[in-house]
């Protein structure tokens, strides 16, 4: 007797999926937490870890409908028992893992959003309210000990993935049984080949449903209320440069970065500061030049996903006094609330001896530092 063909696939994908899920945990921990190699790998992980608790509810729903082989009948005692019981650690495992990432999830402080193949929003669980989570230092000792429960469990799941290998190697080569082929993919049966095929298309339309859902829920977003300043130290203190008139056109579309625009425009006689020596010198021929150059002007000419879900990264072109400059920078796109639109932000920094500002009654960093940081904000509301 052997296992259904169904049971054969849930068990594979189910093996392959964990397999791969541990090696890339222990490998993303090692990375440092800044990495963004780290994110990535996170939220993938995340994402796979709901599949293998969608496949375990699979597999439990198939294997209480259908009855499994029996142990071999010359198996001692012993041996049906531990088989057992081992099978029973791996049922609570693959379950108690995926669960107690999530739980981790859900407690963090860091609250960054589950999303399924980086586009369904997986909710997280209300753990805050049941455990009556009410301080930062509650709710990171609780995401404490959800995560040395998920790291403990995980250890327990390799040793008993090793020592199941060996159990049906064992069967295999020692007892000579059948225990090992009865999960064996049977390839050339055409119940084997049918069901692999239709899993096939089940995931491939998944898949698309999946992309029109993502374009139906990232609607192109244009821009509204602007706002550009510039953040200096001048004499050791962080001096704000307001550019109150500025305009920005831009057509956003997380969903095909590439399809996006971005363009901007300042009027740089309208420059102002708290600090009135700054603000008295900006329109001066070697900081604005306001009188031969009133506006500065930025064009995007390349967009891709962001390290970030929700981001865009963006190169183009910033022109100041008649000059352009390859800028690059990453726009981070947050939704809209009940209370706020949605909106776009970026800081990033440039150099103003590059830029040619000051470099007369400047010349080093003494009283004017070199880095500027550029910060733009923009609401989006949805086009059309």
């Amino acid at each position: 007797m052997t296992y259904t063909h169904v049971a054969v696939l849930i068990h594979w994908l189910t093996a392959i999926t964990i397999i791969a899920l541990l090696g890339v945990g222990k490998f993303m921990v090692s990375l440092d937490e800044a990495d963004t190699l780290r994110f990535t790998l996170t939220q993938s992980h995340k994402t796979f870890g709901i599949l293998v608790l969608a496949l375990s509810v699979l597999r439990v729903a198939w294997r209480l409908s259908h009855k499994a082989p029996p142990h071999p009948a010359n198996a001692p005692t012993w041996e049906k028992r531990a088989a057992s019981l081992s099978h029973l650690a791996f049922y609570g495992l693959i379950f108690f893992l995926p669960l107690s990432g999530w739980a981790m999830v859900s407690v963090s402080s860091l609250n960054i959003d589950t999303l399924l193949f980086n586009q369904i929003e997986v909710p997280h669980l209300p753990l805050m309210e049941w455990l009556n989570i009410t301080d930062r230092a509650t709710q990171d000792a609780w995401e404490h000990r959800f995560h040395q429960a998920h790291n403990v469990s995980g250890g327990i799941l390799i040793a008993l993935i090793v020592l199941h290998i060996s159990a049906a190697l064992k069967h295999h080569y020692i007892d000579k049984d059948d225990v090992l082929t009865r999960m064996k993919p049977r390839y050339k049966e055409p119940a084997f080949i049918a069901w692999v095929v239709g899993s096939l298309l089940v995931a491939a339309g998944s898949a698309f449903a999946l992309n029109q859902y993502s374009q139906s829920q990232q609607p192109v977003l244009v821009a509204g209320n602007s706002s550009v300043s510039l953040l200096a130290v001048v004499s050791g203190e962080d001096t704000e440069i307001q550019l109150p008139e500025s305009q920005i056109d831009a057509n956003i579309q997380l969903d095909d970065p590439t399809a996006s625009a971005l363009s901007a425009s300042v009027t740089t006689g309208s420059a102002t500061s708290d600090n009135f020596q700054v603000a008295g010198s900006l329109p001066d021929a070697e900081w604005f030049d306001s009188a031969n150059f009133p506006t500065a002007t930025f064009e995007a000419s390349a967009f891709a996903a962001g390290p970030e879900p929700g981001s865009l990264s963006v190169d183009g072109v910033l022109t100041i006094k008649g000059q352009p400059h390859d800028v690059s920078f990453v726009l981070a796109v947050t939704e809209a609330t009940a209370d706020s639109p949605a909106r776009a932000r970026t800081t990033f920094p440039v150099d103003r001896f590059e830029l040619g500002l000051g470099e007369q009654s400047q010349p080093n960093t003494d009283y004017v530092d070199s880095t500027v940081l550029i910060r733009v904000e923009f609401e989006l509301s949805a086009d059309g």
